[in-house]
């Protein structure tokens, strides 16, 4: 608990705020004295702009569409404000607060880097110019697709011109307790991702409160204490929230095995399906985009959708199949009486439908039998 606010400076991003300024359910970081007594606190806001338009429903900032369906504001086009929340997997905000600024020196906008160019950019529906900014590198690493990022600037028609990025580590969280949303999980249960970014491994060391290992679902709200460990981040505790798993999430998963073919440093095929991966996609079995090329592996992750409306497979998780294993997860679309181009002994369904399944593996990338619907 903190013993005093009064003599804390209060800014966000450089610009002196007051006490006034921070409202009820703003995000912010606090820094104290040995007592208890805050010296700073900065506004921490992950999205900020000018609004320009305004639905019954809804908000336009930087390109970015915000629900205002449960505030209780009165927006306005050309005002400013701040906003809490994050882009999932289909690039949709989910919001978790709003607030009516006065006029800032620049917009913000924060999020995961995709279709990465030369000079530009997106983060979630918003196109970045970043090719007159400053880059802030992490450790003299170059902007990659998968990075996480802060970026100060402004709207220019549809374009966010950036005046500085700066690239953002997870690092930052070991011995600390992170709050969010849980936006995908592996099938085993094992790995989990907050808020859109956070990739973090569940140990059999992992201490459940209010909730189990099994409640660990897309939407639910959780605290996690967490540490570095060999796998990444690890969660030593899970605290489940009141309403846990209520968020209605819109991620298209998937899942299958086979041998995969290298295509370039970030992209292979199975069974002549394309998939990407980011810095973010995690390796396990000590795997490397560098050693699995014709070999058998394990991928779940997510469909998305680029700018010029074309599917993108990216991979959240790649693990060695093991010599041994019977059974095989398949997730995705049926095509041609086929899954992921397996057939099988039954059908999966109909043509244009999805299914998840877990079959037995009767010859590795084209044949498996006793599909049954994976609970």
């Amino acid at each position: 608990m903190l013993n005093q606010l009064k003599s804390a400076e209060i800014s966000y991003d450089d610009q002196i705020m007051t006490m006034q300024d921070i409202q009820e359910g703003m995000r912010i970081e606090v820094e104290t004295d040995c007592s208890g007594n805050a010296e700073e606190i900065e506004i921490d806001p992950n999205l900020v702009g000018i609004i320009s338009s305004v639905t019954a429903d809804s908000i336009v900032v930087n390109g970015v569409t915000v629900s205002t369906t449960d505030v209780a504001t009165a927006f306005t086009k050309g005002n400013w404000v701040f906003a809490n929340g994050y882009f999932n997997d289909s690039g949709e905000w989910q919001s978790e607060g709003i607030f009516s600024v006065t006029p800032m020196h620049e917009a913000e906008i924060e999020g995961m880097v995709s279709q990465l160019t030369d000079h530009s950019f997106f983060i979630g529906p918003t196109e970045i110019d970043y090719s007159t900014a400053h880059v802030d590198l992490d450790d003299g690493q170059a902007i990659a697709n998968g990075d996480w990022v802060e970026v100060e600037g402004r709207m220019d028609g549809t374009v966010f011109v950036a005046s500085e990025v700066e690239i953002e580590n997870d690092d930052q969280y070991s011995d600390m307790e992170l709050e969010g949303t849980i936006t995908w999980v592996n099938n085993e249960q094992t790995s989990i991702e907050l808020n859109g970014r956070t990739s973090i491994t569940i140990t059999t060391n992992t201490v459940f409160d209010d909730g189990k290992q099994t409640d660990l679902i897309e939407g639910a709200r959780i605290e996690a204490d967490l540490i570095s460990g060999t796998s990444g981040l690890e969660a030593t505790k899970i605290e489940f929230e009141d309403g846990s798993g209520s968020q209605t999430q819109s991620s298209v998963k998937f899942a299958l095995s086979g041998t995969a073919t290298l295509i370039t440093n970030s992209t292979f095929s199975i069974n002549g399906y394309e998939f990407n991966t980011d810095n973010r996609t995690k390796f396990e079995d000590r795997l490397t985009m560098a050693t699995i090329d014709n070999t058998d592996i394990e991928i779940e992750g997510v469909e998305l959708t680029d700018s010029n409306s074309n599917t993108i497979y990216l991979v959240k998780e790649v693990e060695a199949l093991e010599t041994n294993d019977n059974d095989i997860d398949l997730e995705g679309l049926i095509e041609n009486g086929m899954l992921w181009g397996y057939s099988s002994d039954s059908s999966y369904g109909h043509d244009g439908s999805r299914t998840d399944v877990e079959c037995t593996l009767v010859h590795i990338n084209t044949e498996v039998s006793n599909c049954r619907v994976d609970d």
